[in-house]
């Protein structure tokens, strides 16, 4: 892993990645290229909803970056980027818990996540239910790669050989993802497995807007059954305990077990709750790195100029 400057605790990662454009089926990896100007690292929305402060890049040339696009009815959805803000998500995970061992990847992606880890010696299995993305990707990787549906691999499964697990098959972050993507795979682990040391991509931006709703409102049909308001306490441990005995007993009559069929059947993007906005916009007195490509060193500005919300 390759990182090329900081700026209030957040680094500009090096992509470990490189494709050229190709299409199978209905999935491509496609290039994309961020402009000269503004670009976030972290967001003004993943900030309000996490509680950190939102950090841009000042990039003074053009970035190609990757993307994983499908195409259905006509419509194109990004199911994931290594734009600088989803590779530091991604190695916030890796070099705070700093994984060893063998790894359960749940959706392949890029291979992002798969190489970096395979690249830190862990023994990596990847779960994709897409053969076209498998095949996208060629077969020289250092993992192993399983065509399956993770709910059906997790469901099939007799035991956990894994130490860790990094779960990504979603393409929102919305309170909704959580309920309907998240929590299911979280339920299907803990109670078959018990505790485990697994990650979802972005589930604290998912889980800060439900934590809002318990506590607050402006809630939609997920939370009927709820108390309202419900204690902070009680708000933790719901969100943190999902799928373990404790939280079946005491919720899980009111949540469906199994993961909801929702929307119109369109393929949805990354970002698509907030933050299209923000992947190349203007934010106020954050934190701005600046950089010449992916891999120039960067240093450290305050930005006061025009503000564009990215959320």
């Amino acid at each position: 892993m390759k990182a090329r400057g900081a700026a209030g605790g957040a680094i500009l990662w090096e992509s470990p990645i490189s494709y050229p454009e190709k299409t199978i089926g209905r999935f491509s990896i496609k290039h994309r290229y961020f402009k000269p100007g503004l670009a976030a690292l972290v967001s003004d929305r993943e900030a309000f909803l996490t509680g950190r402060r939102p950090v841009s890049l000042v990039l003074n040339a053009p970035m190609k970056i990757h993307e994983l696009v499908e195409r259905c009815d006509g419509h194109e959805a990004v199911w994931m980027s290594d734009e600088p803000q989803e590779l530091r998500q991604i190695a916030e995970w890796l070099t705070t818990v700093r994984p060893k061992g063998r790894v359960l990847v749940g959706g392949l992606g890029l291979g992002v996540v798969a190489t970096w880890l395979a690249g830190i010696g862990c023994t990596v299995d990847v779960v994709e239910r897409q053969r076209e993305v498998i095949d996208l990707l060629g077969p020289d990787r250092p993992y192993k790669t399983y065509h399956a549906d993770i709910y059906q691999f997790l469901e099939g499964v007799d035991q956990w050989p894994w130490n860790y697990a990094f779960l990504d098959i979603w393409q929102g972050t919305s309170e909704s993802t959580w309920w309907d993507e998240v929590m299911p795979l979280r339920r299907i682990i803990a109670g078959r497995f018990g505790k485990r040391h697994v990650h979802c991509w972005a589930e604290n931006i998912m889980i800060g807007q439900v934590q809002r709703a318990l506590a607050y409102g402006n809630r939609s049909w997920h939370y009927t059954g709820f108390p309202h308001p419900m204690r902070s306490a009680d708000i933790t441990r719901f969100t943190s305990t999902v799928g373990l005995p404790y939280w079946e007993r005491r919720w899980g009559h009111i949540v469906p077990y199994k993961k909801k069929e929702t929307g119109d059947g369109q393929p949805r993007s990354r970002r698509t709750e907030g933050d299209a906005g923000a992947a190349q916009g203007r934010t106020t007195a954050a934190p701005v790195l600046h950089a010449s490509g992916r891999n120039a060193t960067a240093s450290v500005q305050r930005h006061t100029g025009d503000t564009e919300s990215a959320g």
